[in-house]
């Protein structure tokens, strides 16, 4: 079978992936499919989900795939993929984002010019934009269905662009935001270096990550749904810390982080896994719920 897919080492210490061990893997796994079977499991929530094999570092404990899509297969995917509500409430997943501002605010100044990577539909950057005390807000988003509404939110001094090559080498930020985009990146030591390098002397980093230590992965095993195509790598509190350290970050903090969920979609979503029928979903009750999920919060120091 040749369907070229990448194969790496261990993303954060780049440790040989030969001294890795299987963790978790899907039945068939990803890397024994063809890549246009595999796009057919891009997104959405199924009974037969699909994933490549998960494997632990040796040396710093982060799980990741050693066999991955490459970068011309990502851009294929990526191309048909919507944003990232999984058919949620939007009012329903601004109560989180509010609360990830809330984290923020509390371990760090908010202050001067700041950048989000990966705003999605823009609720963290509305919260950022809105603030009295951030002077600029520049936003990089590959999703270009999103600029129309991002650039109304773009501030003085600030940029919208799809991709760091478009930020200038010698902007510095005070700030930098990834909610759930640490998980997707591929080559993961080399965006963290450039994430440091664009960083103030006293400039901080925050990042919301699934954590693949949560009761509810052990609970729902290879069905947990951050196992997935779309996650070449899940962290931990360890391993992020970890991660982040040999880059050269210091004060790393970690914090559980609450999600707000409508309990009809909750419902939905389970039924996709186990197989029922979604017609029973109009016996559930339309109301929201604040739950634990096992999602958390990072923040961390440039110096």
């Amino acid at each position: 079978m040749q369907n070229n897919y990448l194969v790496r080492d261990c993303p954060s210490c780049q440790v040989s992936s030969a001294t890795a061990k299987l963790v978790v893997q899907s039945n068939p796994p990803a890397e024994e499919m063809e890549f246009e079977e595999l796009s057919e499991f891009w997104r959405g929530f199924r009974k037969n989900t699909v994933f490549f094999s998960y494997y632990r570092c040796p040396r710093c404990g982060l799980l990741y795939c050693p066999t991955y899509f490459n970068n011309e297969q990502l851009r294929s995917l990526y191309s048909r993929m919507d944003d990232n509500s999984a058919g949620e409430d939007l009012k329903i997943l601004k109560k989180a984002q509010i609360s990830y501002f809330s984290i923020l605010g509390n371990t760090k100044e908010i202050k001067g010019h700041w950048v989000e990577v990966g705003a999605d539909v823009g609720l963290f950057a509305e919260q950022l934009s809105n603030y009295h005390d951030v002077s600029s807000l520049s936003i990089i988003e590959p999703n270009l269905n999103s600029h129309s509404y991002l650039q109304q939110l773009i501030k003085s001094e600030g940029v919208l662009t799809s991709s760091w090559n478009e930020i200038d080498s010698e902007l510095r930020f005070d700030g930098l935001v990834g909610i759930h985009v640490l998980d997707h990146l591929v080559e993961l030591k080399d965006e963290l270096k450039r994430i440091h390098h664009h960083l103030r002397s006293d400039g901080a980093v925050f990042f919301v990550t699934h954590n693949e230590s949560s009761f509810l992965r052990f609970l729902l095993r290879r069905k947990w749904p951050p196992f997935c195509l779309q996650h070449p790598q899940i962290f931990n509190r360890g391993s992020i810390k970890t991660t982040l350290q040999m880059i050269g970050f210091c004060s790393v903090y970690t914090q559980s982080t609450p999600n707000y969920f409508n309990l009809r979609h909750i419902f939905s979503v389970l039924f996709s896994l186990i197989g029922f029928h979604r017609n029973i979903l109009k016996f559930v009750p339309n109301f929201s719920l604040k739950l634990r999920l096992g999602n958390f919060a990072t923040v961390a120091s440039k110096s």
